[in-house]
């Protein structure tokens, strides 16, 4: 089954498993939702500048520990 032309393509991260993943696709931004919800449940939109920021700041986090 093809996505429509509009539809987010969701993907996971390789480090996540036990259920408490997050989802993320790249449309009009960066979407991000919670994989045991609904296609249709709320979801958070980053503009791509936000999204980069967040991730660096969280990947210096993670190698500062």
């Amino acid at each position: 089954m093809r996505a429509q032309a509009d539809a987010p393509a969701w993907r996971k991260s390789s480090k996540s498993g036990g259920g408490n993943c997050l989802e993320v696709a790249i449309l009009d931004g960066v979407l991000v939702r919670d994989s045991k919800q609904s296609a249709s449940d709320p979801r958070l939109r980053f503009a791509g500048a936000q999204w980069a920021l967040f991730t660096t700041l969280t990947g210096a986090a993670r190698v500062s520990r």
